[in-house]
């Protein structure tokens, strides 16, 4: 997923950091500036949401893209109850994944990139 959602996004334009795990988005977050992150929720260690939520104490203003497909009514509940988060629920059309990317609004700090873990 992590190889697709990063050439989908390049070929879209964007600069991309790819991640392994929560954990290695944490380690990647704190010396870089990110325009929006985009986890799933489901990750072996640290779930998505987790990591959002380590985010965001880190910078409040950050966007961040959360899928999943086996665990969308939690990921639904989440996004809508936590400031500049969006789910998606997997299986997704790349078209409706750009739509939501276009359509967020970015910090103006930050790379002019995107996170995927």
């Amino acid at each position: 997923m992590r190889v697709l959602l990063r050439r989908l996004l390049e070929a879209d334009g964007h600069r991309v950091e790819t991640a392994v795990d929560a954990g290695d988005a944490l380690k990647m977050f704190a010396p870089l500036r990110f325009s929006l992150v985009i986890s799933d929720v489901v990750m072996p260690g640290m779930t998505g949401i987790e990591l959002r939520a380590e985010l965001a104490l880190q910078d409040p203003g950050l966007p961040c893209l959360l899928v999943s497909g086996d665990d969308v009514e939690r990921g639904l509940h989440y996004a809508a109850s936590t400031y500049r988060t969006v789910f998606l629920a997997k299986p997704f059309e790349p078209e409706e994944l750009l739509r939501l990317v276009h359509s967020t609004p970015l910090p103006k700090h930050g790379l002019e990139g995107r996170a995927a873990s």
